[in-house]
């Protein structure tokens, strides 16, 4: 991370090597002490940096010749020192993915396909295609902040249910083929949908479901059903539509109208951009740290205040989500967690 700040803020000169060589070894001390004394994962666990960092940046006024680029610098250093402050694992927490089978990999390594696998094995019925994903925003396409699709095997032991589809290869169709049939593809919220058309022409015999409103807004992609909706058509794991989630002063329209499941049997939820979990490890690149920090810090508690409706969202989302007795979450963004997972998604959502 320290070797990256440099190149960020185009300061190459020599001049300005010794302050980022000090940030450096302030950030390392200053991200375990934060990681010490609060291992929530929240901004507050970054106070002592904040602290230090404001101090450093007072005795940088002083300073002459590249003042101005130090400070900016310093506060760029702040930004990623507090989305390396993430929670460390559990102790004894069981591994999130199965252990892969003998073979070289068949994709690229990377933090967000750690094993290289067109398919990751994390429970007996449950897969992710684990692939690279880059935002649409300016100056974010080339920000990889990981994207998965999950696979389940449903009890008759050949029907496969694909939630969030990814790209489909030849690969990527050989291996679904050795696990069953594509029976079910589900596109579980209004942003996850771009290969949504390219899996139902794949898979013509496969019932595709929508989430609310969709379908009305793209026909042409050829969704056969709506799922979420209370008493609607039936569906093979169990749904719960967070439609209590509005847009300030529009009041009329779902923010972001996303479906999440629980398969029962493997005790997994599956969730889109309800919750998310990007990591913070030595091999996450400093710009999806910098993605993570803007998601958990400005994004979630203006989320939190404004988007939810109080008491809806209690009532009609958080109420049947909290009786599912999950102990994974499966984001589409993210690592899964299988510790602790209901209270962590609770206080994720402000519903602790």
């Amino acid at each position: 991370l320290c070797t990256q700040l440099p190149s960020a803020m185009n300061a190459h000169d020599e001049d300005s090597l010794p302050f980022f060589k000090s940030a450096g070894r302030s950030l390392r001390g200053n991200s375990q002490l934060a990681r010490d004394e609060d291992s929530s994962g929240n901004v507050r666990s970054g106070r002592s940096i904040c602290a230090r960092s404001r101090e450093s940046e007072l005795q940088l006024q002083n300073s002459s010749g590249h003042a101005r680029r130090a400070r900016m610098a310093a506060r760029l250093a702040l930004v990623l020192a507090a989305a390396c402050s993430a929670p460390l694992p559990a102790a004894g927490a069981a591994p999130v993915r199965m252990p892969r089978s003998a073979g070289a990999p068949t994709r690229p390594l990377g933090w967000s396909n750690p094993q290289g696998a067109t398919l990751t094995q994390i429970r007996p019925e449950v897969w992710l295609a684990e692939r690279p994903f880059f935002p649409r925003l300016p100056g974010m396409t080339g920000t990889d902040v990981g994207g998965k699709m999950a696979v389940v095997r449903l009890d008759d032991g050949v029907s496969l249910w694909v939630h969030s589809p990814v790209e489909l290869d030849d690969e990527l169709r050989r291996e679904l083929a050795a696990l069953g049939e594509v029976a079910h593809i589900v596109t579980p919220n209004t942003e996850h949908q771009k290969f949504a058309q390219q899996w139902i022409t794949a898979y013509p015999s496969a019932t595709s479901y929508a989430c609310p409103g969709l379908r009305e807004r793209k026909p042409g992609v050829g969704w056969t059903r709506t799922v979420g909706l209370p008493g609607g058509e039936a569906h093979p794991l169990e749904a719960c539509w967070v439609g209590a989630e509005r847009v300030p002063l529009l009041t009329s329209e779902p923010f972001f109208s996303e479906v999440v499941f629980f398969h029962a049997k493997s005790r997994c939820l599956f969730v889109s951009d309800l919750w998310w979990n990007y990591p913070s490890g030595a091999e996450v690149p400093a710009s999806t740290k910098l993605w993570k920090w803007a998601m958990d810090a400005v994004y979630r508690p203006f989320y939190n205040r404004a988007m939810k409706v109080q008491p809806a969202f209690d009532r009609d989302v958080w109420s049947k989500i909290s009786a599912w007795d999950f102990d994974m979450i499966c984001p589409c963004h993210g690592e899964p967690v299988n510790v602790d997972a209901k209270r962590i998604l609770a206080q994720h959502l402000g519903c602790d």
